[in-house]
């Protein structure tokens, strides 16, 4: 363990400056070291697989979206196709070009993003998985839809994610999500073509995310309950205004 330095006194001679500096200097060095060692230890203790993603998407840790899409990119190249680190790593970088990057790079990030769960739908057979892709692809083009209004895309999105609501299994906790971005999808919809079933249907749908979500996906609920309460008030549902407003807040729970 290294001497501990102390600010230099008034009137400290140049040698003995030059000692306080260089005892912090080791001091530092030794500690990079020893943070150095640690981090090898740690990954030594993941699977390679598991080391390559980290190390890969660390750039998006201090906002490098670039970097890390890169970085994924060239994983995807390197490993070995139809594996399930194949299928990990093109997940990571569809994840990552959903996440924003530059303003006028955001149409060829997305359209990249929804090319890649086009694949893995067309890919996926086991029922579970399949309606995973099937929200992934279909949130996807919802986002292409916010950003450049293309009809089509949130028509598809709609189908999408009916087509991924037999695949799931009653109380599998895919579900709640699955009913919210149907809920959001059918509202963007709505806005679109001013179409009163669609406002009615994604009022049931953010309903039935709601009261699912309770017991196996209470961030599901958490995030669309104020939605309901929100298509609740509009002039078409005033009949669903109460039970929305009743849960949001229970019985001896005032309104915040």
């Amino acid at each position: 363990r290294l001497p501990a330095t102390s600010w230099p006194a008034d009137g400290a001679s140049p040698a003995e400056l030059a000692g306080i500096r260089d005892a912090a200097r080791e001091r530092f060095v030794e500690r990079m070291h020893r943070a150095e060692r640690t981090l090898e230890e740690a990954l030594a203790e993941i699977s390679p697989e598991q080391r390559t993603r980290l190390l890969t998407y660390a750039p998006l840790l201090w906002g490098d979206e670039e970097e890390a899409s890169e970085l994924l990119r060239e994983a995807v190249r390197t490993t070995p196709a139809g594996t399930a680190a194949w299928e990990n790593i093109l997940n990571d970088l569809a994840i990552c070009l959903m996440t924003p990057g530059p303003e006028d790079d955001t149409p060829p990030r997305i359209d990249e993003c929804v090319r890649i769960y086009r694949g893995a739908v067309q890919r996926q057979s086991e029922p579970v998985e399949r309606a995973i892709s099937l929200n992934n692809l279909a949130r996807a083009l919802l986002t292409r839809y916010q950003d450049a209004g293309a009809l089509a895309d949130v028509q598809e999105s709609i189908e999408l994610l009916r087509r991924a609501l037999p695949d799931v299994p009653d109380g599998h906790r895919l579900e709640p999500t699955i009913w919210h971005n149907l809920a959001i999808a059918l509202e963007g919809r709505y806005m679109a073509t001013g179409s009163p079933a669609d406002l009615q249907n994604a009022g049931d749908a953010v309903e039935r995310c709601c009261l699912l979500g309770l017991g196996v996906a209470p961030g599901a609920t958490l995030e669309a309950s104020p939605a309901w309460l929100s298509h609740a008030l509009e002039p078409s549902a005033w009949g669903d205004a109460g039970r929305a407003s009743e849960f949001g807040h229970p019985a001896g729970s005032p309104p915040r």
